[in-house]
């Protein structure tokens, strides 16, 4: 069974994945990008070339695929374009509007029925969790304890922000997820050997994790070690299949980050407004770990979505198929696997080392 079609052209990653996917394909028809050229062009102009493009399209060799991360590439140029600190970049102003999200309905569909997306809307694989480590060749395994300690920060700085940005025009930061710059004290407190709060994500054939393709705002780091990990016993997972998870979580464990955010989001999403977070600290009490699905992230990311207080709420900064852990109960399972950028590989951005 595929996915729902109208998920992916419900949030603007979504979106952004159908309009590079007609583009890629286009790219290996004609040897030319022909949407990316229209950057700086209105919806005026898009129209006619999109309808072009749209007509030449083979969109039967997307509902076939089924290679997994050949498709994810198509998703990672999607979470590149994220930038949820300002205004979305021109391409993902003009796919709000209905006629050109209506035309790409065809590709969404397509993508949906493809054997290569159906893991996309499944949760947690718990016998399959990686954690990607960027850090320097000969580090030391990294540290997997600590998450009390840096959910108390975090809220401590979402609270301090909530005060000390009072009434200005600026923002703390623009990420939902528990982690981050956690403030001057807590760096202070916690010196040259911070605490950790694990994310994970699973491994794909022919890629050591999920996580090693999708990162917003990712800082390009040409190598990484990919750690398996197991849980320590079941853990209690809060599963973000969609808006109406994302919603609920905040409706329970409400923490107020208006002025801690509204510099940010309020460019990103256009709107103006109260803005309101799932407290982590709280949510800590009840479960071990939040896992968001890939769908749920092609949905949702990005997307002011209405609480029924009146305030809204934003997922940003959580990736794809990405999960927190809360408590300290991931532990390494085995020896970490080495990766290396290859960007002008042709099929595939990481290559293990040593194959």
């Amino acid at each position: 069974m595929g996915l729902p079609a109208e998920a992916l052209l419900s949030g603007p990653r979504g979106r952004r994945l159908c309009w590079i996917a007609l583009d890629e394909q286009s790219f290996e028809r004609t040897g030319r990008y022909q949407l990316r050229a229209l950057e700086y062009g209105g919806t005026e102009r898009i129209l006619p070339i999109l309808r072009s493009v749209l007509a030449e399209a083979d969109l039967a060799e997307y509902a076939s695929s089924d290679d997994v991360v050949d498709l994810l590439e198509l998703v990672a140029n999607s979470v590149d374009s994220a930038r949820y600190w300002q205004e979305p970049d021109e391409i993902d102003a003009a796919l709000t509007d209905p006629e050109l999200i209506d035309l790409l309905a065809p590709v969404a569909e397509a993508i949906a029925r493809a054997p290569a997306s159906t893991w996309w809307s499944s949760g947690l694989a718990l016998g399959d969790q990686v954690l990607v480590e960027r850090r320097e060749d000969g580090a030391p395994p990294p540290r997997l304890k600590g998450a009390p300690a840096v959910l108390a920060a975090w809220k401590a700085r979402a609270l301090d922000d909530e005060v000390r940005l009072r009434g200005r025009d600026v923002s703390g930061v623009w990420w939902s997820s528990p982690t981050g710059a956690l403030g001057s004290e807590a760096a202070k407190r916690f010196g040259d050997d911070p605490p950790a709060l694990n994310r994970t994500t699973r491994s794909l054939p022919s890629l050591g994790a999920v996580g090693l393709l999708l990162e917003e705002d990712s800082f390009g780091t040409p190598s990484a070690r990919c750690w398996p990990l197991r849980a320590s016993r079941a853990p209690r997972v809060f599963e973000v299949r969609g808006e109406d998870d994302w919603r609920a979580l905040t409706e329970r464990y409400p923490i107020e980050v208006t002025f801690g955010r509204r510099g940010n989001w309020d460019l990103a999403t256009g709107r103006s407004g109260r803005w309101v977070l799932a407290d982590w600290s709280l949510v800590a009490e009840d479960y071990d770990a939040v896992h968001l699905s890939a769908l749920a992230y092609l949905a949702t990311s990005g997307r002011a979505l209405s609480l029924s207080s009146g305030a809204a709420t934003l997922i940003a900064g959580w990736n794809a198929d990405e999960t927190y852990w809360l408590a300290d109960v991931p532990e390494v399972s085995g020896a970490p696997s080495e990766w290396v950028a290859a960007e002008h590989h042709p099929a595939r951005r990481w290559q293990r080392r040593g194959r």
